[in-house]
């Protein structure tokens, strides 16, 4: 694994460790709206689900952004390269032949060096994998962030203390 995808992976753990205290800061401030709406009936996957929801919803056009926007940047960085599309003499013969004027004609021949253009790589599949591994950070936490909804609903949290 090269420098940069260690950096990237690092990153990647960092945001999810930021969403982890986002989402479990959020059940735990709001515990007791949750555990009245689980006392009036409302099921706890119901909360749960909308939480999902919570984090997925801004997560999932961010990747989308931040994959298309990190290809529109290299592209536009990393243009292009073309090279070639002018004419090279050659000699055939050797260095004595060629150096001489009065030789150099009979072994000397024009080639045309025809233009070619290389389009950089763009790694697809690092590229999915990376935003594959964006969402299931967020599917992670929330899932972990989830296992604090049931001790946060219980019905004890709406006595006043």
């Amino acid at each position: 694994m090269d420098l940069v995808d260690l950096a990237i992976v690092v990153a990647m753990a960092i945001a999810g460790g930021g969403l982890l205290v986002a989402v479990v800061e959020g059940i735990t401030s709001r515990r007791r709206a949750y555990a009245a709406q689980v006392a009036t009936g409302v099921p706890r996957a119901t909360i749960g689900r909308g939480l999902l929801w919570a984090a997925l919803a801004p997560a999932v056009p961010a990747i989308g952004l931040a994959l298309t926007v990190g290809y529109l940047l290299a592209r536009g960085l990393f243009a292009d390269r073309s090279g070639g599309g002018y004419q090279s003499t050659v000699c055939d013969a050797g260095p004595e032949l060629c150096g001489d004027p009065a030789t150099s004609a009979r072994y000397t021949r024009t080639e045309w060096v025809p233009e070619v253009t290389v389009t950089p790589h763009v790694p697809w599949e690092q590229l999915a994998w990376l935003a594959a591994g964006g969402l299931a950070a967020v599917l992670l936490t929330v899932g972990v962030g989830l296992l604090f909804l049931r001790a946060s609903t219980t019905v004890e949290e709406l006595r006043t203390t």
